[in-house]
């Protein structure tokens, strides 16, 4: 499944959290994002974002030389390819839908087995940190798309995995 990625105007949330990020500073941890996830949002109609039946998009909202932000729109049946975030960290928080988090460890050079899968609802905050393998989506029976808040820092060099031969998803 591909993904796009646009740039959306500056809107209620990518004002607010580009500001609370900055407040933040250099020095911020995984768990210092994550709190942020876990506030309040300004109020936002995710109608504005939109969705592609070819795959995932990423509407980019703040990107500084610290942090990336993006609102991820999912139909049901799609998620990212497996992938780490090539050291830098993450936290998403799911907005509406329900995501599917597909874990996985590396068994040689860039092939990867699933070892878990959580599932999540609105409104909860999750963290990617080391050297995570996952890829993550909506639920092919979903009836609704799903929507993610991901903040990266620093930006991300993902490293894209294979599933290991004679391994189900």
């Amino acid at each position: 499944m591909s993904s796009h990625q646009r740039t959306i105007p500056a809107s209620n949330i990518a004002a607010s959290l580009g500001a609370t990020l900055s407040e933040i500073g250099a020095a911020a941890r995984v768990e210092d994002v994550v709190n942020i996830l876990r506030r309040p949002l300004p109020r936002l109609d995710l109608g504005m974002f939109t969705l592609d039946p070819d795959g995932y998009v990423r509407h980019l909202l703040h990107r500084d030389e610290r942090f990336e932000a993006l609102i991820i729109g999912w139909l049901p049946g799609q998620f990212s390819e497996i992938h780490d975030h090539g050291g830098a960290e993450c936290a998403f928080r799911v907005l509406r839908g329900m995501a599917v988090e597909r874990r996985y460890e590396s068994v040689h050079d860039s092939l990867a087995r699933e070892v878990s899968r959580d599932v999540y609802l609105p409104g909860s905050v999750v963290a990617c940190v080391d050297d995570d393998i996952h890829s993550m989506g909506a639920d092919a029976d979903a009836s609704d798309p799903l929507f993610t808040l991901h903040v990266y820092r620093p930006e991300p060099v993902m490293r894209v995995y294979q599933l290991a031969a004679g391994v189900k998803r």
